[in-house]
C-alpha cells in the first residue's frame, strides 16, 4: 500500500492518531460521508467516468467540514481533507471534538501542494459541544 501511496502523492508521511485532532465545524451526517471517487478512462472509448478510489488500500470515506490541528494545538489553515477506512454509523454532532484511529497517514497533493489529506482507519469522538470560538477561528 505505501507504494501506491507514493505514486498516488509522492510523498507519505505515518503519524500517531495522537498528532492529529479534528473538530467537525457542522453536523455530518453518515450519507455526507461520500467514499472517495476517481475518474477513469473506458478501455474501449474516451469517455471517462467515475469510480471508488481503492488507491489507498480500499475504499475511502470523506468527512466533510472539519477543522484540523496538529499535535500543537496549531490549525492547519491549508485546505484539509480526511477520510476514514470505517464509516462512522451514526451522524456527528456540530462542533465535536474527533480523535483520528487507527493507521494515519499523511500525504500532500499531487498538484502544487494545495493542501493535504489525511487518511486514517477511523474516527472516535472526544467530547461534543466544543467551544465554536476556541476552535474554528484560532
Amino acid at each position: 500500500m505505501t507504494n501506491e501511496m507514493k505514486e498516488l502523492h509522492g510523498a507519505v508521511f505515518e503519524l500517531t492518531p495522537d498528532m492529529i485532532s479534528a473538530v467537525s465545524l457542522d453536523e455530518i451526517e453518515v450519507e455526507d460521508m461520500t467514499p472517495k471517487t476517481r475518474n477513469v478512462k473506458d478501455d474501449t472509448s474516451d469517455k471517462r467516468h467515475r469510480v471508488d478510489d481503492e488507491r489507498f488500500g480500499g475504499t475511502v470515506y470523506k468527512l466533510p467540514g472539519l477543522a484540523v490541528r496538529d499535535c500543537r494545538r496549531k490549525r492547519i489553515r491549508d485546505h484539509v481533507s480526511v477520510f476514514v477506512r470505517q464509516r462512522p454509523t451514526t451522524a456527528i454532532p456540530e462542533m465535536t471534538q474527533l480523535k483520528l484511529t487507527g493507521h494515519v497517514l499523511l500525504s500532500p497533493y499531487a498538484v502544487d501542494d494545495l493542501g493535504f489529506t489525511i487518511v486514517a482507519d477511523g474516527v472516535e469522538v472526544v467530547a461534543a459541544g466544543v467551544s465554536a470560538g476556541r476552535h474554528a477561528n484560532e
